[in-house]
């Protein structure tokens, strides 16, 4: 295991990732691998607002960011499956578009992408693509963008005053995700 601060920085923080993929050397666990897993996972739950209380989504390649798992079954699943492929930027877990962009040599970024975007946030913005930018928009949106932006907006609210952790659309959605797991009935 890695045991230099230099090191696992260099893992976690590169943008060259092979690691990632490098799983098996010479019919062995590779150790820059289970550094990496190890690394990987500490960056994940070092995310709140990423995790689901005490797990994190699993990126193996077989779960593929759908399940939360606790920690210690997360870096099982990723030395026995390895990860997902292409999840070279860590979004799932609290990464955001600010480090992408900085690496790519954009030279800039806008105001809406150096926030620390929550999951919903980062949804919309997955299927914007990177040149959606609210700041610049010459006209007003229809009724129905309006609508969707409103909605993001409430997807910010806390659930109750200082409350960071959970916002009044996370806690609704999770709501509705129990109602529908153990098929509750709507009354």
């Amino acid at each position: 295991m890695c045991h230099r601060l230099g090191c696992l920085r260099e893992l976690s923080m590169s943008s060259d990732r092979q690691w990632m993929y490098n799983r098996m050397r010479d019919g062995y666990l590779n150790p820059k691998f289970v550094d990496g897993v190890h690394v990987f996972v500490q960056f994940a739950i070092s995310q709140p607002e990423w995790t689901d209380g005490l797990r994190i989504r699993c990126p193996c390649s077989m779960c593929k960011n759908r399940k939360f798992l606790e920690t210690e079954n997360v870096k099982l699943h990723l030395v026995q499956k390895g990860f997902v492929p292409d999840y070279y930027e860590w979004r799932f877990h609290g990464e955001t578009t600010t480090r992408r962009n900085y690496e790519q040599g954009a030279g800039h970024t806008s105001a809406y992408a150096t926030e620390s975007l929550g999951p919903y946030h980062t949804m919309v913005m997955d299927v914007g693509g990177p040149d959606l930018d609210f700041d610049t928009m010459e006209e007003s949106p229809n009724p129905i963008a309006k609508k969707l932006y409103e909605m993001l907006q409430a997807a910010d609210q806390a659930l109750w005053p200082g409350c960071e952790k959970h916002s009044q659309l996370s806690a609704v959605a999770r709501l509705l995700n129990i109602k529908s797991e153990y098929h509750l009935p709507e009354r």
